[in-house]
């Protein structure tokens, strides 16, 4: 009898796997974000580029096969290198359209081409960007060029993906490309839609599972693998209703979970991207598990024959032959670090004040920067890959006072990852990073030795960006400004380099964190 028992067992446990494998499917996300343009190899910068890039996609999607993978977008394609700034983004249209993209968050520098480019973006790389929290000011609905979600089935699995702006794209871009629109809360904005697929309102019913596509930024402790992040944390608490949620935007690898909820970040310019498994009961529709893991582009491989990277890339050989003329050589390798300040932002900061007045200050913004110099030649397709935005140069006279407010929120974000640390000339400020944000600047001195008083005005020069309420600057009081609508930072820093040819930068001494120095102090 125990023998007939134990064989029954057996035979149900059996049974139960042969009816799980029959009706368990898997499918699969593939994700990358903040690509930046970034199409060519460059190994000193840790650069795979589009062909190695679009391989390792290739790859993924070959194991898994197409008919089981979407492949999206956390948004910020366009924007970054001179061939892209060149052609509007023509060949990251080209990529997607070959590898296949589905869909794309709406990233802040999307905008930096304005508005009417979306339509060519989409057209030509055959995608869709989603974005459901940015509207239109007067109607609140989402513009005709985006769409607020899509669905998709992937064998049979019917996705949603709902589309997220960070709400930091009002302050990262410039007023005038963001006219006519607003960002909402996107977690509104996220609930509402949530909400809407799952009552049946689509045409294709109640989706499987609901993923946010957003390019809303995270990061993630190394120690504990907690996701912090105020807006990531507020998205994933504050709904109800999502699988997964893909971040970007801060350029970090990020793969854990809020409050159960999945979220993954690939860091950026095509260095990373992430894989979504997802286990469901084609059956019942439930989801039985999601694993989630980010992977490192190789280098070191074959090219696959379906990989149309090189002949992307040598339609646009042209372009990259004219920006590649050799303007100047550094002595050194600058090395250009968001967290604090540098000497290739102070160098920056000194050439735009000395272009028009020579104000007695100036600054440039953290994130204005993108990138560092290599010892050695320096072409103009160096300079648009550093400083990839059309700002131009703004002056006025400031108060010591709004002088002080400046510095104290342009290094709250020193050695942290909000929008990068000022970078500034004219002056040796001291400050003590240990205090509360507003009473960091301890004190402001001219590089004529005269202390700052804050009821006294000075001249400044700034980028147009900033005075626009840029990564959230305010220049309260100024008087006298002028605007130099054709003088172009680029451009200044281009004739600059080609007059010197040879460019040796000091270490800057303009900035003393007295919190820093009694940590060295305390360590010794």
């Amino acid at each position: 009898m125990k023998s007939f028992r134990c064989l029954g067992v057996l035979v149900s446990a059996l049974a139960f796997i042969f009816i799980f494998n029959i009706y368990a499917k898997t499918i699969y996300i593939l994700n990358f974000n903040d690509f930046h343009s970034m199409i060519y190899h460059n190994k000193t910068n840790n650069i795979p580029g589009m062909i190695f890039f679009m391989n390792a996609i290739f790859s993924e999607i070959k194991k898994y096969g197409r008919d089981n993978v979407v492949l999206i977008s956390g948004g910020d394609n366009y924007q970054g290198t001179v061939v892209s700034y060149d052609t509007k983004g023509a060949p990251i249209s080209d990529m997607f359209r070959e590898l296949g993209v589905n869909f794309s968050a709406v990233g802040n520098h999307e905008f930096d081409w304005e508005q009417k480019a979306f339509d060519k973006w989409q057209k030509d790389g055959n995608f869709v960007y989603l974005a459901a929290n940015v509207v239109n000011k007067e109607n609140g609905k989402t513009p005709a060029w985006f769409a607020p979600y899509k669905m998709v089935k992937v064998d049979g699995v019917k996705i949603a993906f709902i589309g997220l702006s960070t709400i930091a794209t009002g302050i990262t871009t410039k007023p005038k490309n963001l006219e006519g629109l607003k960002i909402t809360e996107p977690w509104g904005a996220a609930q509402y839609w949530i909400d809407y697929l799952n009552a049946s309102k689509d045409e294709n019913g109640v989706p499987d599972i609901i993923v946010a596509l957003t390019h809303i930024p995270s990061a993630q402790d190394k120690n504990t693998g907690e996701i912090v992040g105020e807006e990531i944390n507020n998205l994933c608490l504050n709904t109800k209703g999502f699988d997964v949620v893909i971040s970007a935007h801060s350029h970090e690898t990020v793969c854990g979970r809020i409050n159960e909820v999945l979220v993954i970040q690939a860091e950026c310019y095509g260095r990373k991207y992430g894989v979504i498994k997802i286990d469901i009961d084609d059956r019942t529709k439930i989801v039985n598990k999601i694993e989630a893991k980010v992977c490192s582009v190789p280098t070191d491989v074959k090219i696959l024959s379906e990989n149309n990277g090189e002949r992307i890339l040598a339609k646009y050989s042209d372009i990259e032959k004219k920006y590649s003329e050799v303007i100047g050589e550094s002595a050194m390798t600058l090395h250009y670090n968001k967290l604090t300040v540098n000497a290739l932002g102070v160098y920056m900061a000194k050439i735009v004040n000395e272009s028009i007045i020579n104000s007695q200050i100036a600054f440039i913004n953290g994130l204005g920067i993108r990138g560092g110099l290599e010892k050695g030649d320096i072409t103009l397709g160096d300079i648009y890959r550093i400083f990839p935005f059309k700002n131009t140069i703004v002056s006025m006279k400031l108060s010591g006072k709004s002088i002080k407010a400046v510095m104290e929120h342009g290094l709250d974000n020193y050695g942290n990852n909000k929008v990068g640390c000022i970078q500034f000339c004219g002056m040796k400020v001291v400050f003590d990073h240990s205090k509360p944000v507003g009473n960091r600047v301890v004190s402001m001195i001219l590089n004529n030795g005269q202390e700052i008083q804050m009821a006294k005005y000075y001249s400044i020069c700034i980028n147009d960006f900033m005075f626009s309420g840029g990564d959230n600057y305010k220049f309260d009081g100024a008087t006298d400004i002028k605007v130099y609508n054709n003088l172009l930072v680029r451009d200044i820093l281009i004739d600059c380099i080609k007059k010197e040819k040879f460019l040796t930068l000091p270490e800057p001494d303009c900035l003393t964190d007295l919190a820093e120095k009694q940590r060295l102090k305390e360590s010794a």
